[in-house]
């Protein structure tokens, strides 16, 4: 038997990377691409759908090339990605409208028709938040979904299914069927969040349809393969196995030996998250963290989060550090660390100084959509 290695796709909020991996693990090789995000109005963040599926598909060609890998080594691609993140499509698989992100609040101008909904069939807050595990807020994908619906009346019209990047780029690679990570569905706002399948009630609640969405699955499951058309774009051999990887938050914990109630987790990317495990679906009596599912089948995750997190550090860069910024370049060095140098001679205490990581406005603990 030959040399066999796994490819694991991801798109993140500002890039998309293919990386090779030999079967224990240690990388091959990695190639990465920008992509461009739009703001079109204040407090509104898309992306161009066709342009996250055609750069990703760059970077598995540029991955496959530069690591001198054959396309038949290749045994296993899984694609794992931004999560809450989507975009509606027709039925010949056409994108409908600009992909809605994560950081997308346009919906948050549907939280009072969501609660008037809530009301009329007996929910508050609380009720809502242990029937869904879900908190009212502009992260789960339901509020910009019913934005569309309202405000793009013609669009929703011709879209036959609203879809997760990993759906997206499932069936970019394989021609086939929509699937999105099962770990992630209570982010639709539209789940159970013990049994991780869709409520009737909730989509009932709200005049939508199960088929207006995508399938489904446990990560790790088989899902396709390699179609012809991608074959000849990425240079991967046609019928190479794809199969349902777990997306960004979902597999995060994992990643730093977190499997168990025992510890925490912290991931900080454009998002600051902080992440506990249980094999219970928990519902925060305090109302303010959200119940999704894990990687790993039967474990269940809790999600305290700032929607600014690591992007403060770039903004404060931007911002207040040209001359640092400067010095990097010309000596060849990592900027940021340059400023842990700078933040390592203040005192403790930084003589009172306090920053408020509300960029995008405030989330957990306390919400404030404004900030």
């Amino acid at each position: 038997m030959g040399k066999e290695y796994i490819m694991s796709i991801d798109f993140g909020t500002t890039g998309t990377k293919a990386v090779i991996y030999e079967p224990d693990g240690a990388e091959v090789g990695q190639a990465y691409l920008a992509t461009s995000m739009g703001y079109p109005r204040p407090g509104w963040v898309s992306q161009d759908a066709q342009e996250i599926v055609d750069k990703t598909m760059q970077a598995v060609k540029m991955v496959i090339e530069k690591t001198g890998v054959k396309n038949d080594e290749i045994v296993a691609i899984g694609m794992t990605n931004v999560c809450t993140t989507c975009v509606p499509v027709d039925k010949d698989g056409n994108f409908v409208y600009s992909i809605l992100s994560w950081q997308d609040m346009r919906g948050v101008d549907m939280f009072p028709y969501m609660r008037d909904i809530w009301k009329k069939h007996g929910y508050d807050d609380a009720s809502m938040l242990k029937k869904s595990g879900m908190v009212l807020g502009s992260l789960p994908t339901l509020s910009k979904v019913l934005w569309f619906r309202e405000n793009e009346p013609e669009l929703w019209a011709k879209t036959d299914k609203i879809v997760g990047m990993q759906a997206m780029l499932n069936h970019a690679f394989t021609g086939g069927t929509y699937y999105d990570d099962k770990a992630e569905i209570t982010q639709s706002f539209l789940a159970n969040p013990e049994t991780l399948e869709f409520d009737e009630e909730l989509l009932d609640m709200y005049g939508l349809d199960r088929s207006k969405y995508s399938e489904w699955v446990d990560s790790t499951e088989r899902i396709g393969s390699v179609s012809k058309e991608a074959a000849a774009i990425t240079g991967l051999k046609e019928g190479t196995p794809v199969y349902m990887a777990a997306g960004d938050c979902r597999v995060a914990p994992l990643s730093v030996g977190v499997e168990n109630e025992e510890k925490l987790s912290m991931t900080l990317g454009t998002i600051g998250i902080f992440h506990a495990l249980s094999t219970n679906p928990i519902i925060d009596k305090n109302g303010q963290l959200y119940t999704v599912g894990n990687c790993i089948k039967g474990v269940y995750q809790f999600e305290a989060f700032a929607q600014a997190g690591a992007s403060c550090l770039e903004w404060f860069k931007e911002n207040f550090c040209q001359l640092e910024d400067a010095n990097a370049k010309l000596t060849g060095q990592n900027v940021y660390q340059l400023l842990n140098l700078e933040a390592a001679r203040s005192p403790i205490g930084a003589r009172g100084l306090l920053f408020g990581p509300w960029l995008n406005a405030a989330t957990c603990i306390r919400e404030d959509f404004d900030a």
